[in-house]
């Protein structure tokens, strides 16, 4: 696969050939958008930000793909401040259209945690039927499947009539451990589940 020349994304440790988690936003983010990436890069581990600038969309794709990333993200704001994201998950070539219709950023949380170097747990309610079930396939793809229970962190994802609720949290326990409280870590998000596709639309790719 020939990658153009020009074409040189920074932040890539070619050498550990870890799978990793493109986000690629616009040329001209929102201070919104901005606050969104920050805290979806501190959400998903081995997450790396790309700026589009005046690179194709396509070019980008196929450099993330040489260099062994398994999931883009496109976040892209609309004219009227919808904010919009696209799930391209490059080894099934399939890509999931969501609009965020809300969002908390983790530093607005009231009394939030941080979360420590632990792999979180991901609990999955309500995703049922076909696209139910796709859709909790291809957010898993997103995190780590081994989960270090010692964190005692979690991520709730519940779906709801298109809707997809985002929380995390970390499970206190009481000094007898017979007790158990939720302390919020933040960010909070709701997505709104538009379509699936095979591959990525061509109207997209040219007007990102």
């Amino acid at each position: 696969m020939k990658v153009p020349a020009k074409l040189k994304l920074k932040k890539i440790n070619i050498k550990k050939k870890k799978t990793g988690i493109g986000i690629v936003i616009s040329k001209k983010p929102t201070k919104r958008i901005l606050l969104m990436v920050k805290d979806l890069l501190y959400l998903i581990p081995h997450s790396k930000l790309f700026k589009k600038k005046n690179f194709k969309l396509q070019d980008i794709i196929s450099y993330l793909k040489l260099h062994n990333f398994k999931n883009i993200l496109f976040v892209k704001n609309e004219k009227k401040g919808s904010v919009f994201l696209w799930q391209l998950q490059l080894n099934l070539k399939i890509s999931i259209l969501y609009k965020i219709v809300y969002f908390l950023p983790k530093k607005n949380i009231l009394n939030n945690s941080s979360r420590s170097f632990h792999n979180p747990e991901i609990i999955f309610k309500n995703f049922k039927g076909n696209i139910g079930k796709s859709l909790c396939f291809l957010l898993k793809s997103l995190f780590s499947n081994y989960p270090d229970f010692k964190g005692r962190q979690v991520f709730s994802f519940f779906f709801f009539q298109k809707f997809i609720i985002f929380r995390f949290h970390r499970y206190i326990f009481s000094s007898t451990s017979k007790d158990v409280k939720l302390q919020e870590i933040g960010p909070r998000f709701t997505f709104l589940f538009y379509k699936m596709f095979k591959n990525i639309p061509k109207s997209f790719l040219g007007n990102f």
